[in-house]
């Protein structure tokens, strides 16, 4: 080839962006606490925007990538497992197809939403099925049934009381003087609008929706968007969930009520009443059982035996959010839920009133983690995944 040639053969591959983009090194460092497993999200490259990512570990094994958002800007989000207390490892990224196997997908059904983890059934997105979205049914990592099945479902053995403790949701008593909780014929009704957008990937699926708040006489209170990520983590489940809600008139009013507001209905299975082999609640603080209720905690955990595997679920409080650290209302029977208005219950002082107020034009936002683990809440680390949840270990990109 002729130095003329060579150089017009140069120019063209510029021109036609077939020139890969230069490696980057992502190194990642825990803190105070080892990094069992870890979902991290750091800013995108400039030149590796819009491209096929792949991020291999010093052995060259592909990890797993995704192209995501951190702040408005380009980003990509991936999983680290096994770094030991304040020691790093660093991965490669760099343009390219991942050898990367699995992931999650969403699929839009009659139902709502099918999301799938690598091939298998986790969970449904329920927008046509009662008078509120939710999660059900929720399926663990040994494959058991995570929540109770009624009333979507009759089964032999299960108590059907509470019949509006569907799956995993979010409703609340008092919202501008109107129960969104009880499913009674009083009851107002939070109502699935529409998808905003769906993702599948490697790392993460996601589900973006608009509810509507609409109560039993009048005009709609409120609207709010919802998201729900799902993450695909090593011998786990793990979903993050964020509400952003906003008036659809006048001032947004929480009042003070016990009954709400993020909340799980277990397995029958896993009840701390159960008469044999009975489950338990244990808290950041360390208050266990019925001494864990209406208490102050980061995260609450929640486990017993189903089919003979001990099983458990873990919901953190977002740092961010509203009077975090939150209130649980976690109950013996089986309900489990974050609550941070319902202060005059959870105190004993009828003078503590737990009301909340948001303004015309601002929001009402509050984020969680759930982490449905195998084991107890011992041997499921379930601090250490919290502690890589509000105190990500630190990443650097060059």
């Amino acid at each position: 080839m002729t130095r003329i040639a060579g150089v017009l053969f140069f120019a063209w591959m510029i021109t036609t962006k077939s020139v890969l983009a230069a490696d980057h090194l992502v190194t990642v460092t825990a803190g105070d606490k080892p990094v069992e497993q870890a979902v991290l999200t750091a800013e995108l490259p400039a030149d590796l925007v819009g491209k096929p990512l792949d991020l291999v570990d010093a052995k060259g094994k592909s990890i797993g990538v995704q192209e995501d958002k951190l702040g408005g800007k380009p980003a990509f989000t991936f999983i680290v497992s096994n770094i030991p207390l304040g020691k790093s490892e660093t991965f490669t990224l760099k343009e390219g197809k991942s050898s990367a196997t699995g992931g999650v997908e969403i699929t839009k059904t009659e139902k709502g939403a099918e999301v799938k983890i690598d091939g298998k059934l986790f969970t449904i997105y329920q927008t046509n099925n009662g008078p509120k979205p939710y999660l059900w049914p929720i399926i663990g990592p040994t494959g058991a049934l995570m929540t109770r099945s009624f009333p979507m479902e009759k089964v032999k053995g299960e108590l059907r009381d509470h019949f509006h403790h569907r799956g995993m949701w979010f409703t609340f008593d008092k919202v501008n003087d109107n129960d969104f909780w009880s499913e009674t014929p009083t009851a107002g009704k939070t109502i699935h609008n529409e998808f905003v957008s769906t993702t599948s990937g490697p790392v993460f699926g996601e589900i973006v929706a608009t509810v509507t708040w609409q109560p039993k006489k009048g005009d709609k209170i409120a609207e709010d968007v919802r998201t729900y990520r799902f993450y695909r983590v090593n011998d786990a489940r793990l979903v993050d969930f964020a509400i952003d809600m906003k008036s659809a008139n006048g001032p947004l009013k929480f009042g003070d009520s016990k009954e709400g507001l993020f909340a799980i209905r277990v397995n029958e299975q896993m009840k701390v009443e159960k008469k044999e082999n009975p489950g338990s609640i244990v808290n950041s603080n360390g208050d266990k059982d019925g001494a864990a209720w209406g208490k102050r905690a980061e995260w609450c955990d929640y486990f017993g035996d189903i089919d003979g595997q001990r099983v458990g679920v873990a919901i953190f409080d977002n740092a961010g959010n509203f009077r975090h650290p939150t209130y649980w209302h976690v109950r013996t029977y089986g309900l489990f839920a974050a609550n941070p208005f319902g202060l005059s219950h959870f105190t004993g002082d009828k003078n503590n009133n737990g009301a909340h107020e948001v303004k015309e034009g601002e929001n009402y936002s509050a984020k969680y983690r759930v982490y449905f683990h195998k084991g107890d809440t011992n041997a499921a680390h379930v601090a250490d995944w919290y502690a890589a949840y509000a105190h990500p270990p630190k990443v650097t990109v060059k």
